[in-house]
């Protein structure tokens, strides 16, 4: 049997989640079930999206990853299942799966026909049957017809200016420290980089450079300070273990000292901008 990731803006509070791993073990004793996050913000695809793309392959081949976002807001909704890479992801046909992994790199698309919405919790009548259906290595051609056209949201892509001079991009998720992470990806940066100073800018807050690592920040400064401990409060820029660009406030805590979102506003969607400088 296999593995069932769930993640979903449920929250914690109430019985949305219990319910859905209650139908799961049922369906699929075998299988383990394990979150990603059921702590989206509530109907942030785009965050949604970047949790499950930082975390699938982690994940051991032919895995089953349920997506709970969005789901009964769209009043012809549809439910999808996509494979690709050796992982089933299973969600409602509203953009996320795109935002997940390229239609390119979809190997096969189905409609899921065989279950029914029963009531208004289709996580449960859907989703769940069908992630079961996978979980315990039934055929994919059983969930429905194959299709080609699925919904794809507004590109959010971070955007490269036409004289490579900066990408704008902006914030797409705010993780458990208050961090603000960004659509602004490593590889882009580093393609594009060459022999060019980086500043970012995100609404009146300017940083320059890149940090290594939050290791490598403090131990630069306290050699450079030659104080035992590195200062807190500043903040930093890095690109975070998903190789997204991070802004951070070192040494933060959110709910003592505050965070780079509470303290600077930078908020879902705020724009941010690197700037690559030749003359620094």
């Amino acid at each position: 049997m296999g593995v069932i990731t769930l993640t979903s803006d449920f929250g914690l509070k109430d019985h949305y989640v219990a319910r859905i791993k209650a139908s799961l073990l049922k369906l699929t004793p075998a299988s383990s079930v394990i979150d990603i996050s059921n702590q989206v913000d509530h109907f942030n695809l785009i965050g949604a999206a970047y949790l499950v793309k930082s975390s699938f392959n982690d994940f051991p081949e032919n895995s089953v990853h349920l997506i709970a976002i969005n789901n009964s807001l769209l009043p012809l909704s549809r439910y999808i299942v996509a494979k690709a890479q050796n992982h089933f992801f299973v969600a409602c046909d509203n953009g996320i799966i795109p935002e997940i992994i390229s239609v390119a790199a979809i190997d096969e698309i189905r409609i899921i026909e065989a279950y029914k919405p029963q009531g208004g919790f289709h996580e449960l009548d859907v989703l769940a049957p069908a992630a079961a259906h996978l979980a315990n290595e039934g055929p994919l051609t059983l969930l429905g017809p194959e299709t080609h056209e699925i919904v794809q949201l507004q590109s959010r892509q971070a955007k490269l200016s036409e004289d490579e001079s900066h990408i704008e991009g902006e914030v797409i998720y705010i993780d458990h420290f208050g961090n603000a992470v960004t659509n602004i990806k490593k590889a882009d940066v580093i393609a594009r980089k060459k022999d060019r100073a980086m500043v970012i800018k995100a609404r009146a807050h300017s940083i320059q450079g890149i940090e290594n690592s939050y290791h490598s920040f403090a131990a630069r400064l306290i050699k450079d300070t030659r104080k035992r401990n590195a200062p807190e409060g500043k903040l930093i820029a890095l690109f975070n273990s998903s190789d997204y660009l991070q802004l951070a406030i070192y040494g933060s805590v959110p709910e003592a000292t505050g965070s780079a979102h509470s303290l600077l506003g930078l908020d879902l969607g705020t724009r941010v901008d690197l700037l690559f400088i030749t003359d620094y």
